[in-house]
């Protein structure tokens, strides 16, 4: 119900107008209450072929990363908070990799995106994708 009424009455000018409508929420709620009780299957699923698992950093956003220039005055980065490090679905630590990034720029860019992660993941060691 929170979020019913967060998306419907509270930020209801950030949502589209449909989200006010009844069979829209009725709907949100059935397909919410659908993902939560299939979690465990849905989970087990993305998992299963070793080939799209990988070690990894689960939440690689801008605010888990840090820059500077070194004497060269070259940028460098690194990243912090490794506290989801660990081997899962690719799918997934892609899709949490770009899900902070600005909407016009994932539309313009996503098919090169995974383009890159594909050649990567191969030269990486991983399989073909």
């Amino acid at each position: 119900d929170t979020a019913v009424k967060f998306f419907s009455i509270t930020a209801k000018v950030l949502f589209p107008p449909y989200a006010t409508e009844k069979a829209f929420q009725d709907k949100f709620m059935s397909t919410m209450m659908t993902l939560q009780a299939y979690s465990a299957e849905i989970e087990y699923w993305k998992c299963t072929d070793d080939d799209y698992n990988a070690i990894g950093h689960q939440n690689m956003n801008i605010d888990n990363a840090y820059f500077w220039r070194d004497g060269d005055g070259k940028l460098d980065c690194g990243v912090f908070d490794w506290g989801g490090l660990g081997n899962s679905c690719v799918g997934h630590k892609f899709w949490w990799v770009l899900n902070c990034a600005d909407f016009e720029n994932i539309k313009e860019n996503l098919s090169h995106y995974m383009d890159v992660f594909i050649d990567v993941y191969s030269e990486s060691g991983g399989p073909s994708i």
